[in-house]
């Protein structure tokens, strides 16, 4: 089996969680290809720029349809909403924590008019409501780019999923935001097993 995920570390983690559910259960050989895709390659344009379906997931959708992989782990916020049908989401990934955190500081730790790095419309839209004095500005790039980018004084904070912080095992200052307000990107059921989806 040609396991097909993006060309970053919190993928490739993804991608070991995976192999180790499917090592429970089957003796299939895996081998992991790894393919940098659009949202990869390009790292200035807005992500609601690039062509409104899926940056991360085109290339190995295409190299699903071409046989070049069997199948692919990817991040289900990067997933699109509407698929076609060539393609079916086969089984999702345990749940990780569903809450965002900010990084270094509260959010009512920030003072006026501080920038906040994030590239979630969802994050950016409820921020504002949260504290409109803030300046939320475009923060592109996998987790160690976007911390590089705080340390450098770019950024007052940036806000994470708490989930690929913690699959990476990151363990810097960092505050949960609470669920009331930052809403999480997509309901999970199941935190307990490799979950089959009909």
């Amino acid at each position: 089996m040609i396991i097909g995920t993006r060309d970053s570390r919190l993928a490739l983690a993804q991608t070991d969680i995976f192999m180790e559910l499917m090592a429970a259960v089957s003796d299939e050989k895996m081998e992991v290809k790894a393919v940098k895709t659009s949202g990869d390659i390009d790292q200035t344009t807005e992500l609601k720029d690039m062509g409104g379906y899926g940056a991360f997931v085109r290339e190995l959708d295409n190299a699903l349809l071409a046989g070049d992989i069997d199948v692919s782990v990817n991040s289900m916020k990067d997933m699109p909403v509407f698929r076609g049908t060539e393609i079916i989401i086969g089984a999702v990934l345990p749940r990780a924590p569903v809450e965002d955190v900010i990084l270094p500081m509260r959010i009512e730790d920030l003072p006026y008019g501080a920038v906040v790095g994030s590239s979630s419309v969802r994050r950016n839209f409820i921020l504002k409501s949260v504290r409109p004095d803030l300046e939320v500005v475009g923060l592109r790039g996998n987790i160690d780019t976007r911390l590089r980018k705080l340390d450098s004084g770019k950024y007052d904070a940036i806000i994470l999923a708490k989930a690929g912080l913690e699959r990476l095992g990151i363990r810097r200052e960092m505050h949960t935001l609470e669920l009331d307000d930052f809403v999480p990107a997509r309901a999970g059921r199941d935190r307990d097993r490799l979950q089959i989806v009909r």
